[in-house]
């Protein structure tokens, strides 16, 4: 589009002359027109006043610049009509529709395909560039190129030395054979009874048939209880399986007869100690009885006896401990676990008592070792494992006058007939004093005594008198069971080894009653408490008349406590009531707590009072005096009377 050509120049009027020309020259010309007059008369100079012209068009712009659309719109409108007259797409699109088409022509690839391609050649043209450590050795250095740096132990051996470095750092059993030597090392260690069989005799068998016919017994009387039981009419036959059980058994015992007549040094063949399943057959035992003083065992227990030990501890993850005057004191040894446990109290133990002890957890019988002494076994399970407690029995039978107990006592073995009871706390010497008794009528009283125990403690051969002593478990159920059993038995004395329970207690004061000499122990520390115990068992409405049965029937009551004694050992406080007028009416009457002083008051009659058997042994200079205020039972008379006698003792000291 073609540009317009510019106005011509507009003439200039001629200018006016000035004041002074004017003056000069003598002429006075017309005066020029002031602004006003030029703006209202521009028709002097050829065209109208330019503010005026222009404010009279612009309404008629306004109304011509509306009248027509806006030049963008009419652009925007135009544009689709002048592409179709154009008959040209837009350049954008014209391009984008074009550069196929001009990359065919060309015939060359795009730039990233062109860079893609030159990549290779640019490689080889362009020489590799060292990585950053080719370049900078010293950054980050390999262990190469510093050894010092992170050694290993080849480089440095005295670095975390290994065992074959450094042969005294952890020996193990190869290094060192002293330590923990095991049983090959030593073969006298604890051999068990695979590693160092005894000799097995003639008796060993004997045993083992023995528990064979046992066996039989009880399996014979059981299916014989079951059939007969089971059958419709008491006279029937024993059905097939019984008499096939019958024949079974009778031919396995004979088996083993024939082998002890043909064999008598081997064990029997096919016997295995493995525990039958619940309900099965039970089967015997592979190997013959442990023998006393060829068992593990037989170790602690000499060694026991050689320190005066009264009791062994064995619990499994701890080592042994022994009690020694009152003390738990441990052993040097290891700790102990279930294979030691079972290798220590297995081949001791008998088998039925070991069946009930892997069945219900608990179990108590009778080990004796010759010529050492007798032991008491308790054998429990706890939450840490299995555990026994060994408790010495004397062999030999102390008299009073060896246990140091007073004369008095001596009163008992002359009674016929009541209920003597010797109490005190677990471990206070009960048997021990019982069995001094029940010796001395043994040997001065011809009588048939009838003792029930679980276990038998101590064993009385027979001297003046018959001793036929039971236990719970072989011999009988139960202590009210073997209790009513032995009122039948024709007793002139029956020992009652505990009284737990009402039923126990009940049948022995009814034995006591018939006529027979009773004797009987208590958990109590005290006479009066005794008595109370007995009649606290029963109903309320049962108390009434135990008092007065207990009344007619007790006879003596003899309560001791154990104390340290001074220089090592322990010695027995004892206090003695007997029956007495006085002392039936108080139990009658319910006035119990009236029991103690009337002990004091019949000291005429050989009575003792705990209090005085205590004062006694301070004044013997035997005990502590603040450990017989501990055991004292008024403990405020009992250190009112230490401070008199010049002791120091603390207002608390022993209680109330």
């Amino acid at each position: 589009m073609s540009k317009s050509q510019p106005p011509p120049p507009r003439e200039r009027p001629q200018r006016p002359m000035i004041r002074e020309e004017v003056v000069g020259t003598g002429d006075r010309p017309p005066r020029p027109m002031i602004r006003e007059e030029v703006v209202g008369t521009g028709e002097r100079l050829g065209r109208p006043a330019v503010r005026e012209e222009v404010i009279s068009r612009r309404p008629a712009m306004r109304e011509e610049v509306v009248a027509r659309p806006a030049m963008r719109e009419e652009v925007i409108s135009r544009r689709p009509s002048m592409r179709e007259e154009a008959g040209t797409p837009p350049a954008r699109e014209e391009v984008i529709s074009r550069r196929p088409a001009i990359r065919e022509e060309v015939g060359t690839p795009s730039a990233r395909e062109e860079v893609l391609a030159r990549r290779p050649a640019m490689r080889e043209e362009t020489p590799a560039r060292p990585s950053a450590r080719e370049e900078i050795p010293a950054f980050a250095p390999t262990r190469e190129e510093i050894p010092a740096f992170a050694p290993t132990r080849e480089e440095i051996p005295t670095f975390a030395p290994t065992r074959e470095e450094i042969p005294a750092f952890a020996p193990t059993r190869e290094e060192i054979p002293t330590f923990a030597p095991t049983r090959e090392e030593i073969p006298d260690f604890a051999p068990t009874r695979d590693e160092a069989p005894a000799q097995v005799t003639p008796q060993m068998l004997q045993s083992i048939v023995a528990q064979v016919e046992a066996r039989v017994r009880a399996q014979v009387e059981a299916q014989i209880e079951a059939q007969v039981a089971a059958r419709p009419h008491a006279d029937a036959p024993p059905s097939a399986q019984v008499q096939h059980t019958i024949d079974a058994l009778r031919a396995e015992l004979e088996a083993v007869r024939a082998q002890l007549a043909t064999t008598p040094a081997a064990v029997p063949s096919g016997v295995s100690t493995v525990e039958a399943a619940p309900g099965a057959k039970p089967a015997l035992p592979t190997h013959a009885p442990g023998m006393p003083g060829k068992n593990r065992i037989d170790r602690f227990l000499k060694l026991m006896s050689d320190r005066g030990a009264s009791d062994l501890h064995l619990s499994v993850g701890r080592p042994p401990i022994f009690r020694l005057g009152g003390r738990m004191e441990p052993i040097r040894y290891r700790t102990l676990d279930d294979v030691d446990y079972k290798a220590l109290l297995e081949p001791i133990t008998p088998m039925h008592i070991w069946a009930d002890f892997v069945e219900h957890g608990d179990a108590d019988f009778a080990y004796d070792l010759p010529g050492i002494c007798r032991f008491r076994v308790n054998m429990f399970k706890q939450e840490r494992g299995r555990g026994a407690v060994f408790r010495v029995i004397p062999t030999k039978l102390l008299t009073v006058q060896q246990l140091g107990l007073p004369e008095i006592i001596r009163k008992v073995v002359a009674m016929r007939s009541g209920l003597v009871l010797v109490t005190g706390p677990t471990g206070s010497g009960k048997s021990t004093t019982l069995s001094a008794i029940i010796n001395e009528m043994n040997e001065t009283r011809p009588m048939h005594f009838v003792t029930i125990e679980d276990p038998i403690e101590f064993v009385h051969p027979n001297k003046k008198s018959l001793m036929s002593q039971r236990e719970i478990g072989p011999h009988s159920k139960s202590f009210a069971t073997a209790l009513r059993a032995a009122v039948r038995e024709d007793p002139d004395a029956i020992l009652v080894g505990e009284m737990r329970d009402l039923e126990t207690i009940a049948m022995a004061l009814n034995a006591a009653e018939t006529g027979v000499l009773v004797f009987g122990t208590l958990h109590t520390n005290s006479a009066a408490k005794t008595i109370d115990r007995i009649i606290n068992v029963f109903p309320a409405e049962k108390q009434s008349g135990v008092r007065g049965t207990l009344a007619s029937v007790i006879k003596c009551v003899v309560a001791q406590q154990l104390l340290r004694k001074k220089g090592g050992g322990r010695v027995a406080a004892v206090e003695i009531m007997f029956s007495s007028n006085a002392m039936s009416s108080m139990i009658r009457e319910g006035k119990t707590h009236q029991i103690s002083g009337l002990i004091k008051l019949g000291k005429r009659d050989g009575m003792i009072a705990m209090d005085d058997a205590l004062k006694r042994h301070v004044e013997d200079d035997k005990i502590e005096p603040l450990a017989g205020l501990e055991k004292a039972i008024d403990k405020d008379e009992f250190r009112k009377w230490l401070k008199d006698r010049g002791a120091e003792v603390p207002d608390d000291a022993g209680g109330h």
